[in-house]
């Protein structure tokens, strides 16, 4: 591996708690692959059967309920060797024919659900600032910051908080890093950094045969590695993300502006106007809709009527 004695300044990230799930359940009582995976996996995994403690579990798991399909099991691996032995059992199991993995929740196509076997990374949410990795092309000592595969926006800001040094992250919050990190990842300092996927120098990624793989830009698996950036969870799942750091950034401020229907063509032409004439890539303006409480920023307590209204986004 590409690492040369790794000087850590770490801080976890623990935005969910160890599952403490019990194993022993019908569904994995009745399942010779379930059963299997139940042998191999470590003692802080869990496998969550629909008929037990999973649907409190799963509600609110993803961002829209449209989304959502109802899993029969769930497995939450505490390390990538887990991941490794869930998606080998999806081989030995029924369910596993109809199996998915989710990190944040986020996904548009419901990709990260399934009716049958899903594998939540969401207790796999280390974030830690790695200083002296051994950057694969350069051959240069650099620091990075290495997030896990279940690991979200928050986690990932609230590890490296103090450390002096950050990764590009979502724009919200609840977003996974792994989505975020494979799907091209535009966050608030793309336009001074770039996306994310172009700052990653390292993955580990379990394959769907199982089989655990570390993926750089030079080695026997650049192929991989060169496929997951924009290929999204088509590949593999990437258990860790080595992202190149910034320093993080002495003062940031946000600025949210509402746009009345009339104005929405002058408003094209303001940030328009904006890029033209401003080179600072630490000033940003964009245009978002946003569907929000009536009323909003000021919407009754009991409001429950959303409406969709434009904002202009501005950073500077």
């Amino acid at each position: 591996m590409f690492y040369s004695a790794l000087s850590l300044s770490i801080l976890v990230s623990s935005c969910f708690a160890a599952t403490s799930f019990d194993v022993q359940s019908d569904c994995v009582d009745r399942d010779p692959g379930l059963r299997w995976l139940a042998t191999m996996i470590s003692k802080d995994s869990a496998i969550v059967c629909a008929e037990s403690e999973l649907p409190a579990e799963s509600e609110g798991r993803y961002w829209a309920a449209q989304h959502v399909q109802n899993a029969s099991v769930v497995v939450y691996p505490a390390s990538s060797q887990d991941v490794s032995y869930a998606v080998q059992a999806t081989r030995k199991t029924p369910l596993g024919t109809d199996y998915a993995f989710v990190s944040g929740g986020h996904s548009m196509t419901a990709a990260s659900s399934s009716a049958g076997f899903v594998i939540d990374l969401k207790t796999l949410n280390r974030t830690t600032v790695l200083h002296d990795f051994c950057d694969p092309v350069t051959r240069l000592n650099t620091t990075v910051v290495m997030y896990e595969g279940g690991a979200t926006s928050l986690g990932l800001q609230m590890a490296t908080n103090g450390t002096g040094w950050t990764a590009l992250s979502a724009r919200t919050s609840t977003v996974g890093m792994g989505g975020f990190s494979t799907g091209g990842g535009i966050g608030f300092l793309a336009n001074a950094y770039g996306y994310a996927v172009d700052r990653l120098v390292a993955l580990e990624v379990v394959l769907p045969s199982g089989e655990l793989v570390f993926a750089t830009k030079t080695n026997q698996h650049s192929d991989l590695f060169w496929a997951i950036q924009g290929g999204s969870g088509q590949f593999g799942i990437v258990t860790k993300f080595y992202q190149k750091a910034f320093q993080t950034p002495s003062a940031v401020k946000v600025g949210f502006h509402m746009v009345a229907n009339s104005s929405v063509p002058q408003s094209f032409r303001n940030i328009e106007s904006f890029f033209r004439q401003h080179s600072d890539p630490f000033s940003l303006m964009y245009y978002a809709l946003a569907y929000l409480p009536v009323g909003w920023p000021h919407p009754k307590v009991d409001e429950k009527e959303y409406q969709t209204t434009r904002l202009i986004v501005t950073l500077w």
